[in-house]
C-alpha cells in the first residue's frame, strides 16, 4: 500500500532533483540514518524558501507538507502543491480542518512536514511558535523528528537579491523534542537547537 504523499510528482522528480540539489546547495546531514520508518511528524525551522525540498533530500519516504494557504493561490506553486497532496493551512490562526488532515495522514501511516514558525525568517531569528504547538505535539501519538537547518538563512536571505554560495547543514533528531517548544519565544533560526539534538 502506498504511503500518503506517494504521488506521481514525488516518484518522478525526487530521483531527478535530489542529486543536483545536494550538489547545488552543498547539503550535508547529521544523524539522517536515525530517521525512523513512518509514521512520524517532521518539524523544522524555516530559514529558507525551499526548506521542504532540502529536507526531503535526506528522507527516503514521501512527506505531506502543511503549507500556508496563500501559496495555493500562486500560479506556479499551486499546481505543484495540489499534485503533491500538500495540506492547506491558514496562517497564524487555528485551523481545525488542517489539523484533522494532519492527524489523518499520520493515522494512515504517512509523514507530515511542518514549519511551526509559519513564515521564512526575515532576520535569521527563530520566529514565535504559535500557542498550543506543544499541546498539539503531545497529542500526536507518533515519533516527532526535528530537522534543524544551519546555513540556510545566509544562503538566500529574504532581503537578498540573489543566491549566495555556501553550505547547508541539516541536523536530525528523534527524541526529547516536544519539551523544547514549551515557553519558547524567539531564538536564532540558524542556530535552532531542539533539546533532542543535544542528547543525540
Amino acid at each position: 500500500m502506498r504511503l500518503p504523499g506517494d504521488k506521481l510528482i514525488w516518484r518522478t522528480l525526487r530521483p531527478i532533483l535530489r542529486g543536483p540539489f545536494i550538489k547545488r546547495y552543498n547539503l550535508h546531514a547529521i544523524n539522517s540514518e536515525r530517521i525512523p520508518d513512518p509514521p512520524f511528524l517532521l518539524v523544522g525551522n524555516h530559514a529558507y524558501f525551499i526548506d521542504a525540498i532540502l529536507i526531503e533530500a535526506f528522507v527516503k519516504y514521501p512527506v505531506v507538507w502543511a503549507v500556508a494557504a496563500g501559496n495555493f493561490k500562486h500560479p506556479l506553486a499551486a499546481p505543484i502543491l495540489k499534485a503533491s497532496g500538500a495540506i492547506e493551512k491558514r496562517k497564524g490562526i487555528p485551523d481545525t480542518a488542517a489539523l484533522r488532515k494532519v492527524l489523518q495522514v499520520l493515522k494512515d501511516g504517512g509523514i507530515v512536514g511542518l514549519m511551526p514558525e509559519g513564515s521564512v525568517t526575515w532576520d535569521g531569528e527563530f520566529g514565535v511558535v504559535p500557542p498550543g504547538t506543544d499541546k498539539f505535539l503531545d497529542r500526536v501519538d507518533v515519533p516527532v523528528v526535528a530537522a534543524r537547518m544551519n546555513g540556510g538563512y545566509l544562503t538566500r536571505p529574504r532581503w537578498a537579491d540573489h543566491h549566495r554560495l555556501g553550505w547547508i547543514l541539516r541536523g536530525i533528531a528523534c527524541k526529547g523534542f516536544r519539551s523544547s517548544w514549551k515557553g519558547s519565544s524567539r531564538s536564532r533560526s540558524d542556530s535552532f537547537r531542539p533539546r533532542a539534538l543535544e542528547t543525540t
